[in-house]
């Protein structure tokens, strides 16, 4: 029974999670598209009797669309980043000046801290990742091989109770992160009607400032994000 439950839980975890960020962006679309762009309902068969029914359908589509989009996104900026790295250890004999070494050195942290796989590599260093790899080394023969998602996932399974935790802070920082997503995506799009000469969103006062709110909200989310994220990888590890 408990079995049950917890697959559920997962399963209504796992719904919401995809629900969310896809009815956030048909939110913002009725919104901000503009008026010539909107598609009329009146085609093939009544959509009114079934408005309700397609709008969660949609949403839940739309959210795997931006989950797609998300894990692109991250891709991206982790080409980015290590092409970044490229040039300045490329050009590091170049820096010789105390100042300019104390930008470059505040330049490489902001860009480690925004790299997806470099906090796993930090947390495999910390004297709690060792100390789990230490305890569970004569039960689990190849656990020095494992990477961090797969030991904490078995440590998951060794106390069920940390689980709604964890679920919390996961939910926290894929929210945080598909915003953000769908913030870009709108910016992108008003960047590209900007370029061609398109109307595609809707432009003038009052949705200038939304558009430059969401530029600033992008890496706030992205702090937010990283916030998150760790408690969810930590809280396993810290209650062995």
């Amino acid at each position: 029974m408990d079995n049950i439950i917890q697959s559920l839980k997962e399963f209504i975890w796992e719904i919401v999670g995809f629900l969310v960020p896809g009815l956030f962006l048909i939110i913002l679309s009725n919104f901000l598209i503009s008026t010539e762009n909107q598609i009329k309902n009146n085609f093939l068969f009544d959509w009114d009797a079934f408005e309700h029914s397609l709008i969660i359908i949609q949403g839940y589509i739309f959210g795997y669309i931006i989950y797609s989009l998300t894990k692109y996104k991250v891709y991206i900026q982790d080409k980015i980043i290590d092409y970044l790295f490229y040039i300045a250890k490329s050009n590091k004999n170049m820096i010789n000046d105390y100042v300019n070494k104390k930008i470059i050195k505040f330049i490489y942290r902001f860009l480690y801290i925004r790299h997806s796989s470099y906090w796993h590599k930090d947390f495999q260093k910390s004297e709690l990742y060792k100390a789990v790899l230490q305890k569970y080394r004569s039960e689990i023969s190849n656990i020095d091989s494992m990477n961090v998602n797969e030991v904490r996932n078995i440590l998951m399974t060794k106390n069920d109770k940390q689980s709604q935790v964890i679920y919390t802070f996961i939910f926290r920082s894929s929210m945080f992160d598909h915003i953000s997503t769908v913030f870009i995506l709108i910016i992108v799009t008003l960047f590209v009607q900007g370029i061609f000469n398109i109307s595609l969103l809707k432009v003038g006062k009052p949705y200038n400032y939304i558009y430059f709110i969401m530029i600033i909200l992008i890496p706030l989310l992205g702090n937010s994000k990283r916030f998150f994220f760790p408690k969810a990888i930590r809280v396993p590890f810290s209650n062995i």
